[in-house]
C-alpha cells in the first residue's frame, strides 16, 4: 500500500465518490460523527456524500431530528445520529464540564446550576428552537440571575453546561446560527447501551469510514485519552486488520471499500470537512507544503478543492463559486470542476456559474 492507494481508499470510505444513493442520516450514521463547526458548510459535508446532493432532504433530516448537533469529540461541534446522543454525551460530557468552567471562568453550586436548567427547559419546551442570544434575552429579563463577574459569559456557559448534562442538544438550523432544543424532545428514546457499547459502536464506525487510520488519526478524532483509545480500539479489533506503510501502523476496517477513483474526479469539499479533520496526519491527501492554503495556526480550515485523490485548491462561496488552484501538479480536469460547480450551487440554491 501506497500513500496515494491510502488517500483512495479513504474517498472510498468516506463515500465522497457518491455512486450509492443514501439518505442524509444514513451518512451520519456511517461516519460515525461529522465536524459541524461552519454552520452553513456543514450540510454540505453531508450533501456532498450523497448520489444526489439534497439540501431540502439535509435540512428536513436535522429538522425531524434524525440528525443532532452538539460539542462532542474534541469539544466541538459534532453532526451526530439521534440514536447515538445520549450515549456520546455519556463519554464526553464530564469531560466537557471541567473544560468549560475552566475555559468561561465560571462555577455554580448545582442548586443555582439547576434552577437555570429550569428557566432553560422552560423556555424550549414543545419544541420551541432558541440561538443562545435569544435565551439570553429570556434570561435578562428573569429573576432567577445571580450575582456573577462574569455576566457576558453565563448563558454561554450555561448552554454548555446544560449540553453536558444531556438536557440540550442542537435544534433546527436557520441561515446563520445553531439553535438549541431540548434532548428529552429531540432523541425521546433512551439509549440503554453501556459506555463501552457506545465507545465500540463509534470506533468501529471511525474506522469503517475512515480507513485506513493510524492510532494517531483515531485518537485526535475523538479526543480520548490514549488508554480510552488503546481499549476501544481492542474492543474493535475483530474487524480490523493492519498494514505497514512507510514504518506507520494503519488499521483498516475489514468492510472498507476497495475500488478505482477516476484521477480527474473534483469535489467541492467544505471546511472542517472529515477528510482533513478525520485525521491527524493529512499528509496523504494534502502536501505538507500546502498546509496553509487549508487551514491556518489558530485552527481554521477553509473550503478545499479536491482533484482525484489530492487537495490542490480552494473555492470560494458567494453569489457564484470560483475555484483557484495552489498546486498546478493536480490542476482539475475543466469538465469535471464545471460538473462540481454545477453539483455546488445547485444545493446552494445559485445561479448557473459562467466562467
Amino acid at each position: 500500500m501506497t500513500p496515494a492507494d491510502i488517500a483512495r481508499q479513504r474517498l472510498l470510505n468516506q463515500l465522497l465518490p457518491n455512486t450509492q444513493p443514501s439518505a442524509p442520516a444514513q451518512i451520519v450514521d456511517h461516519m460515525g460523527a461529522m465536524q459541524a463547526q461552519d454552520y452553513r458548510m456543514f450540510r454540505w459535508a453531508i450533501g456532498i456524500r450523497m448520489k444526489t446532493p439534497d439540501a431540502r432532504a439535509v435540512d428536513l433530516a436535522i429538522e425531524r431530528g434524525e440528525i443532532v448537533c452538539a460539542h462532542l469529540n474534541r469539544y466541538t461541534w459534532q453532526a451526530v445520529s439521534r440514536a447515538d446522543l445520549r450515549g456520546l454525551m455519556e463519554i464526553y460530557g464530564g469531560k466537557h464540564k471541567r473544560v468549560i468552567e475552566t475555559f468561561y471562568k465560571l462555577h455554580l453550586p448545582q442548586n443555582e446550576l439547576h434552577r437555570y436548567y429550569d428557566f432553560i427547559t422552560s423556555a424550549l419546551r414543545d419544541g420551541n428552537h432558541l440561538t443562545a442570544a435569544q435565551l439570553n434575552k429570556r434570561l435578562g429579563r428573569e429573576t432567577v440571575i445571580v450575582g456573577t463577574d462574569n455576566a457576558p459569559n453565563l448563558i454561554k456557559y450555561l448552554m454548555r453546561m446544560a449540553e453536558a448534562d444531556s438536557i440540550v442538544c442542537g435544534g433546527k438550523t436557520g441561515e446563520h446560527h445553531h439553535t438549541y432544543a431540548l434532548v428529552d424532545e429531540r432523541c425521546a428514546t433512551p439509549d440503554n447501551r453501556t459506555t463501552d457499547e457506545v465507545l465500540h459502536s463509534l470506533t468501529d464506525r471511525y474506522f469503517r469510514s475512515h480507513s485506513p487510520a493510524t492510532f494517531d488519526d483515531y485518537k485526535w478524532w475523538t479526543g480520548l485519552t490514549a488508554g480510552e483509545c488503546k481499549k476501544a480500539i481492542s474492543m474493535t479489533a475483530g474487524n480490523l486488520h493492519t498494514t505497514v506503510v512507510n514504518g506507520q501502523t494503519y488499521y483498516i476496517h475489514n468492510q472498507s471499500r476497495t475500488g478505482r477513483i477516476s484521477p480527474k474526479n473534483v469535489h467541492l469539499l467544505p471546511p472542517y470537512d472529515e477528510i482533513l479533520l478525520g485525521y491527524k496526519d493529512r499528509t496523504a491527501v494534502l502536501a505538507a507544503e500546502h498546509t496553509r492554503h487549508a487551514h491556518n495556526s489558530m485552527g481554521i480550515f477553509y473550503p478545499i478543492m479536491m482533484c482525484g485523490n489530492r487537495v490542490s485548491g480552494n473555492w470560494t462561496l458567494g453569489k457564484t463559486i470560483c475555484c483557484t488552484t495552489f498546486d498546478p501538479d493536480f490542476a482539475p480536469d475543466e469538465t469535471q470542476k464545471a460538473k462540481a460547480i454545477a453539483r455546488a450551487q445547485k444545493f446552494f440554491g445559485l445561479e448557473t456559474h459562467k466562467q
